[in-house]
């Protein structure tokens, strides 16, 4: 089977893209561990971009158009307006997705990968919070999209796989070298701050609030609320929300029915737990669930 491009039917989208996928595949129901995908929309202002995250690292490209995007808190009006050859270096269940400002076309590459895609002397790159990268058409980072395209059009499944995981543990390689428009990523992750999200991932399942943390952290609550706000870009708590709900997704997705989500996460109201999951993901617990998921007796 070969990759290729992909030509949607009354779809306004030119679509570059391996491993080959029918149009109603997820990302998400991929065997494979990467993936590759070049997206035009002529009239974006038409499209629906909706906020999203994924259990997977996301490379996102910016060539063209006139749009903001938005990462993490996507609730506030902190929103990154792009110019052409942006990078964003997303990790993993970190809500983003991009706005339109015009009708301007917009192009963008993406590049999904899970953590083991990339070779464990480099594995220290890899971001923990959302890292915007301002370069140039000449970068040697973008230079190389265009071998992608190549790969995508010439190369049969798996060198096409194995050739993209080449890639990718090479743009992590000259991203520790970047400097052009921001810090190199090594070394931008405080232990601290990298400790306190270690604990949060390790009692998602139980309540945390500032006193948890900062018995658990031996810290005070103006130093934590600080250093956290300072490398995450986030409130410490807005995270803590953010992380619970993301994980409750996963739950109801894999079948646990809302209730049962909202009690395994720590939630002491279902009410609280609805409200904030609205907010974040702009959907109800009840439209993820799924198919398999046992009604709930009334």
């Amino acid at each position: 089977m070969q990759s290729g491009i992909i030509l949607i039917a009354n779809r306004p989208k030119t679509i570059a893209l391996f491993p080959l996928l029918p149009y109603n595949c997820k990302m998400s129901d991929l065997p494979r561990k990467c993936w590759y995908g070049k997206l035009l929309y002529p009239s974006p202002m038409s499209e629906n971009f909706p906020k999203h995250s994924h259990p997977h690292y996301e490379m996102y490209f910016f060539l063209r158009g006139d749009g903001s995007y938005y990462v993490g808190d996507i609730d506030t009006d902190s929103a990154e307006k792009l110019s052409p050859y942006t990078l964003i270096v997303i990790p993993p269940d970190t809500p983003h997705c991009f706005r339109p400002l015009s009708a301007a076309e917009y192009e963008r590459v993406v590049i999904g990968f899970d953590k083991p895609i990339v070779l464990p002397e480099l594995q220290h790159l890899l971001p923990v919070s959302p890292r915007f990268y301002r370069l140039s058409e000449d970068h040697e980072i973008f230079k190389a999209l265009p071998k992608l395209d190549y790969v995508a059009n010439s190369y049969k499944i798996p060198d096409d796989m194995m050739m993209l995981q080449l890639y990718i543990n090479e743009f992590f390689l000259r991203l520790s070298y970047t400097q052009d428009g921001a810090p190199a990523i090594e070394g931008q992750t405080h232990p601290f701050v990298q400790k306190t999200i270690n604990y949060i991932n390790e009692h998602i399942r139980e309540p945390i609030d500032m006193d948890v943390l900062c018995k658990a952290l031996f810290a005070s609550r103006s130093h934590l609320s600080s250093i956290f706000s300072k490398y995450m870009n986030v409130p410490i708590m807005e995270y803590v929300k953010q992380r619970k709900i993301l994980f409750a997704q996963r739950l109801i997705k894999s079948g646990k029915l809302p209730t049962e989500a909202a009690d395994e996460c720590g939630f002491s109201t279902y009410s609280t737990f609805f409200r904030l999951y609205k907010k974040l993901l702009d959907r109800t617990p009840e439209q993820d669930k799924s198919p398999h998921s046992v009604t709930e007796s009334v």
